[in-house]
């Protein structure tokens, strides 16, 4: 690929000296991340207490912990913002939530519209993968210099990265557990609001690790509301386009939704799908969705801050 890329471009110093500079920044940049933590293995402890994370059928993945103390980018520390955790189990808002997702994030018999299910599957596919594809088209029509996406893309990718390390950090303090544990333990969570599905099973097949916060939320708020300030408005025309999710019964997956394309006027409003499409897929209660998009914004903001302000 780089190869590829490097042809376009005519021969001569300055294409040299870029090489150079280019290689240079890439080894910088490695050699600064050297140990930050991110290969190490630390899997999450599951436990059989009430409300607390254990392994979610058909998965039974235990994947990603040490997100939790990977050294952050632009961060003080990897916990530097910290939710409220999770309603007690035996509140009214613990109901509310549980019961929204139960009947909204069921793989069979929800109570979701097609186009709650396509929206579900419209934010369970990679957002590293497809919110950058439609930044980039941002990006171009736009007509943004080399130099000032290179300042949007760092803004982003480091928001959301920091975003994610510091939402790992909450995931490991609270430990809460998946909807679909809850769904099947409510006979003992003393909440009367609540009922027990032995049965039920998210949407798509639930990831391997707690609950509380949404890490797709911490990413996303991220994300977007670096591309927000970046800009200086929310209000902006664009679209999305997600893959959706393929059927995939080997993977727990044997319902598929397909790719489709949003429009928006926006920025925030990704957001506010997102959280909305990650109670639609049965993978988290609502208020892990609202405290994920609270640590992105939180992320967004001390970057803005502190770090990558334009060149004179």
């Amino acid at each position: 690929m780089l190869t590829a890329s490097l042809v376009l471009i005519d021969p001569g110093q300055a294409k040299t000296d870029g090489i150079e500079i280019g290689a240079d920044a890439a080894a910088a940049m490695l050699a600064a991340r050297t140990g930050d933590g991110r290969t190490d293995v630390e899997p999450f402890v599951p436990s059989n207490d009430l409300g607390k994370w254990r392994l979610v059928p058909p998965l039974n993945a235990n994947v990603q912990g040490q997100m939790a103390t990977v050294t952050p980018l632009t961060l003080k520390r990897p916990d530097q913002y910290t939710t409220e955790g999770m309603p007690a189990l035996t509140s009214a808002q613990y109901a509310a939530e549980f019961n929204e997702v139960k009947a909204l994030g069921a793989q069979l018999g929800s109570s979701r519209t097609p186009a709650q299910t396509l929206m579900a599957g419209f934010y369970s596919a990679n957002p590293v993968v497809f919110y950058n594809a439609g930044l980039r088209v941002i990006a171009a029509d736009h007509e943004l210099s080399t130099s000032e996406q290179a300042r949007l893309f760092v803004k982003t990718s480091m928001a959301g990265a920091d975003a994610l390390i510091d939402c790992w950090a909450n995931k490991k303090l609270w430990y809460a557990w998946r909807p679909q544990t809850a769904i099947h333990e409510a006979a003992n969570d003393g909440n009367p609001l609540t009922s027990p599905d032995a049965n039920w099973t998210s949407l798509f097949a639930t990831p391997g690790y707690p609950d509380e916060p949404s890490g797709y939320n911490c990413y996303t708020g991220g994300f977007w509301q670096s591309v927000r300030y970046f800009f200086g408005t929310d209000k902006f025309s664009f679209s999305l386009t997600s893959p959706g999710v393929p059927a995939n019964p080997d993977a727990g997956n044997p319902i598929g939704v397909p790719g489709s394309t949003r429009s928006y006027s926006r920025f925030t409003d990704v957001i506010r799908d997102t959280i909305n499409g990650r109670i639609l897929n049965g993978f988290h209660f609502r208020t892990a969705d609202v405290h994920g998009a609270w640590i992105g914004k939180k992320t967004a903001q001390w970057v803005d801050r502190h770090y990558f302000e334009p060149a004179d």
